[in-house]
């Protein structure tokens, strides 16, 4: 299966390659997503926190593909199926110009935005992508985050033609605008605040859903590859080997469910 082990850790159907998703890549049309037992569950939402949406997924799976694809562990994905199309060479996530707010009025005269807040950690709920429709019309202003879907409604007071500010939903961050009527379109693409050391701190911490993600205990833990898997994450001392370790442990656990 085309880009196998990546369908695996990625565990969502093929929705048509998109461009315009950050770091997407090809998902194999035939790859059915899993039914996880709770212990793996519990591994991926260290990895990729409790609802991760396709931007999280995609910024996930690329970082800890590149620890395995880096190492000798790259065979073991390779043996899987040889048929991958992505690449881990000039790695777009360092680009800081992806990660930013984005404002487009779409209607009414010119009535400018205003913004008030500070990027937010994404990691707990998986949420990197958020984009809010706006509409001050009638004197109320409808804010809806598209999704997940929520819609609030306030009728701001003015004070020198400038609203009070307004919350938008799921976010620490508040909107004003002048009283003219306008529709605006928000889009903000937040970047990970955890990086991989935290990642592997947080799956030590998990302790019996870790030993079950490398079999210990089981005969699992004394067959290849997984014994691999196992004795790399116990007793290497690189990140890249331990981390690598673990996500191929993922990998190979997912793969033998039906």
């Amino acid at each position: 299966m085309i880009n196998h082990a990546r369908n695996l850790l990625m565990n969502v159907r093929d929705t048509n390659f998109n461009s315009n998703v950050v770091l997407e890549e090809i998902i194999d049309p035939n790859y059915i997503p899993k039914t996880l037992p709770s212990y793996l569950s519990s591994v991926r939402r260290v990895l990729f926190g409790e609802q991760p949406d396709r931007y999280m997924l995609n910024y996930r799976t690329r970082q800890l593909l590149s620890l395995v694809h880096s190492s000798e562990l790259e065979q073991f994905v390779v043996d899987l199926d040889p048929r991958i199309t992505y690449t881990i060479d000039n790695d777009p996530i360092e680009n800081p110009n992806i990660f930013d707010l984005y404002i487009d009025q779409y209607q009414g005269s010119r009535n400018d935005l205003g913004i008030i807040g500070e990027p937010w950690a994404p990691d707990k709920f998986g949420q990197m992508f958020y984009q809010w429709d706006i509409q001050y019309v009638g004197g109320t202003t409808t804010v809806r985050l598209m999704r997940p879907f929520i819609e609030v409604e306030y009728s701001p007071a003015f004070t020198a033609n400038l609203s009070d500010p307004m919350a938008l939903p799921r976010a620490p961050i508040e909107v004003r605008h002048s009283n003219l009527p306008a529709k605006w379109l928000v889009k903000y693409l937040l970047k990970p605040t955890k990086d991989l050391g935290d990642i592997l701190v947080e799956l030590e911490s998990l302790g019996p859903e870790l030993l079950q993600l490398f079999g210990v205990g089981t005969q699992l833990s004394r067959t290849e590859p997984m014994k691999t898997y196992y004795n790399l994450w116990k007793y290497h001392y690189a990140l890249p080997y331990r981390l690598g370790a673990a996500t191929m442990a993922l990998v190979h656990q997912m793969n033998e469910l039906t």
